[in-house]
């Protein structure tokens, strides 16, 4: 079991790396869309629209990367927590797969992973699932705000210009991003040490 604990430790460090680079993709976005709004419409500083929607383009690259890594993680943790407290009722398998089930998935990933933290032992847990619950709900924030994008990127039918709310609706769900990468970190590193001490407990008891 330590082995499997040292290989999702690691899987929890690549996975709070890529986030880190989740976030630099999120500022870049969130500053070009700000130069966006702030030319009224038009991107003063990163040239036209092309930039704008190369950086969308970027970040979306990047946040499928990340993604595939924290999954990764994910299952890995969940699978460790199972060991630790075998009554869990979400396998490591639904733990990643609850994410991609149309309407259950704005509510099935936050419940797994709540069990993963509760079933991972530990005195700061919960304290991390009230953590886990702003994570989730920066998520969700950021979906929806990204739905109000996609609308506000459609051109203008009058004057065939995209309007500034698109900029300003970018601005909004790269913040959301920003503290969804931020809190999602801080829960890696808290589930990875009361799993690590769980297993310590188990192997000096």
């Amino acid at each position: 079991m330590m082995a499997d604990t040292r290989a999702t430790a690691v899987s929890g460090s690549l996975a709070i790396g890529a986030l880190y680079f989740w976030i630099i993709g999120e500022i870049g976005l969130l500053v070009v869309a700000a130069d966006f709004v702030a030319g009224g419409g038009i991107n003063v500083w990163f040239a036209t629209a092309p930039v704008l929607a190369l950086a969308g383009l970027i970040a979306l690259g990047i946040s499928l990367i990340t993604a595939i890594v924290c999954f990764v993680w994910i299952y890995r943790a969940m699978a460790i927590a199972h060991r630790i407290t075998p009554t869990l009722s979400v396998s490591p398998g639904w733990a990643v797969g609850w994410f991609f089930v149309p309407i259950a998935s704005l509510w099935k990933p936050y419940e797994a992973v709540a069990q993963m933290i509760e079933g991972s032992g530990g005195a700061r847990m919960t304290a991390t699932r009230f953590l886990a619950g702003w994570w989730w709900a920066a998520w969700l924030a950021r979906g929806v705000i990204g739905v109000f994008a996609s609308i506000a990127a459609r051109p203008d039918s009058t004057t065939g210009a995209v309007t500034t709310g698109y900029g300003v609706t970018l601005m909004l769900a790269c913040v959301a991003g920003i503290a969804t990468a931020v809190l999602f970190q801080e829960i890696i590193r808290r589930v990875t040490a009361a799993q690590n001490g769980a297993v310590d407990s188990e192997i000096f008891a």
